[in-house]
């Protein structure tokens, strides 16, 4: 679908929703493309750098990688919040 096409404000509910109800989801929606955004900027930045860093390593002949600096940092994330609300039901990794 091409951007031409994309209508923010379509939705499915019908006419017997409040006017006020729609705007809450059109808002909502808005922020939920801005947190998108966010993310594919960051993961772009985060990209860039470790193509640097791969570079970096590559003009002073190290290894591609070096052992045991990934197993640290992969626990970063893991600690999700307390909140059962909060916290998504996901399966762990063995």
């Amino acid at each position: 679908m091409s951007t031409a096409e994309f209508d923010p404000n379509a939705t499915s509910m019908g006419e017997e929703v409040a006017p006020e109800v729609y705007e809450e989801l059109f808002a909502m929606r808005r922020s939920i493309d801005n947190f998108d955004a966010a993310l594919v900027h960051i993961l772009a930045e985060r990209f860039r750098a470790t193509q640097r860093v791969g570079v970096l390593r590559l003009n002073i002949t190290c290894p591609p990688e070096t052992p045991g600096v990934k197993k640290p940092r992969s626990g970063v994330c893991v600690p999700w919040p307390r909140n059962p609300a909060l916290t998504p039901n996901l399966p762990k990794n063995s």
